[in-house]
Formats: structure tokens, C-alpha cells, sequence
């Protein structure tokens, strides 16, 4: 009977290290922007992320994205920031772009019709891909 309940706690403990992320899949990860609304061209803003893998996703970058990303996918965002998770620093401040966003012709800001837009984290433990994303919508002012 002690050698099958030992036998059940190593199993446990391979499938623990098999697939980690079982652990931590109640705590998926988040963003907060302040302020978020009414923002114009320039502004600057505060990025708050959490529930991102410390030890796995290395590599923090903040987009700014247009809202059909869905659809285009990264061409639909322009890059604000970048750099490693040293010191576990899961806030920043930015400056938010109205114009054209992305790699394509793309606006955020420019009109009634494109005020929403979209600050997103990526977190992975390579630079350029894979990891975890996560999303919070913004919106600028209508231009006078």
C-alpha cells in the first residue's frame, strides 16, 4: 500500500513537470492602461501587467494595436516597447500615437470611426515569438 501511494505521488509530480502551465491556468494574464479614454496623440499612459509566467516569458513587449488585429494580425500593431522582465517590473509608462498604426494603412485616432483601438502585452521567452498575450481596449478623443 506505501509503495503505491509513492508510486502515485512521483506520477503526480511527472505530470506536474510535464505541463506547467496546469498550475498556473486559473490566473491567466492581464492589462490595465491609465487613463484609458479620451486619450490624444502623445499622451502618456501606464501599462500594468500580471499573470504572466516569470520564469518562462522573459521578454515583455507593449503594442499598440489597431482593432483588427483579429482579423490582420501583428500588421495591425506598432510596437512601444520591449525589453526582459529583470527586476519583475510589470508596469510602464508609454506614450499612446494616434495615426497610422501598424505596418499597413491602418489609423487609430483619426476620426470618430477609429477612436477604439488596443494596448496589447506579449510576454515569451524569445523576442520575436510565441508567448502569452493579453489585451485592453483604448480610446481617443475625436479630433475637432
Amino acid at each position: 500500500m506505501k509503495r503505491r501511494i509513492s508510486m502515485l505521488v512521483a506520477a503526480a509530480g511527472l505530470v506536474a513537470l510535464a505541463f506547467p502551465t496546469m498550475a498556473n491556468a486559473a490566473s491567466s494574464p492581464s492589462v490595465r492602461v491609465g487613463p484609458h479614454d479620451n486619450l490624444t496623440n502623445g499622451e502618456t499612459v501606464t501599462v500594468r501587467w500580471k499573470g504572466f509566467h516569470a520564469h518562462a516569458e522573459r521578454f515583455i513587449t507593449i503594442y499598440e494595436c489597431r482593432p483588427d488585429f483579429d482579423t490582420v494580425g501583428w500588421i495591425a500593431c506598432s510596437q512601444l516597447y520591449g525589453d526582459t522582465t529583470r527586476g519583475r517590473r510589470e508596469q510602464r509608462t508609454i506614450q499612446v500615437s494616434t495615426g497610422v498604426i501598424g505596418l499597413d494603412d491602418g489609423t487609430c485616432g483619426t476620426s470618430a470611426t477609429d477612436r477604439d483601438c488596443l494596448i496589447m502585452v506579449r510576454a515569451s521567452r524569445l523576442r520575436a515569438s510565441g508567448g502569452s498575450i493579453a489585451s485592453t481596449p483604448i480610446k481617443f478623443a475625436v479630433p475637432q
